[in-house]
């Protein structure tokens, strides 16, 4: 059950063996959710508008897709960023990802 003062619009899931591709600096995805995701560095500047490549490393099948993404925040170490015009395949590999986490099939995941 979510918290009543969570705010987000999306759950949030542990990412497994995601990285995403941002201006040739190759970073691992700390989580993800329908709406965006965390990434483990910095890059942009928040308002600003970036494109990446998110690859799953760990050999499930997912290929590599380009997204492009707003800026969020900054965090000490890490980036928010909020997907743009997100497509199928992207939404696919969250969906695959959240049910992983889950540990359900994808199907279950709402």
């Amino acid at each position: 059950m979510r918290r009543t003062t969570d705010r987000r619009l999306f759950a949030r899931y542990t990412a497994s063996g995601l990285t995403a591709e941002v201006n040739g600096a190759v970073l691992t995805v700390k989580d993800i959710s329908l709406g965006g995701m965390r990434l483990a560095g910095r890059v942009g500047t928040p308002s600003s508008r970036i494109t990446f490549i998110i690859a799953c490393v760990d050999g499930n099948g997912d290929v590599p897709i380009t997204a492009s993404g707003l800026v969020l925040r900054h965090g000490q170490t890490s980036t928010a960023i909020a997907f743009q015009g997100a497509t199928l395949p992207l939404m696919k590999l969250v969906v695959r990802q959240a049910s992983r986490h889950l540990g359900v099939d994808p199907y279950m995941v709402k």
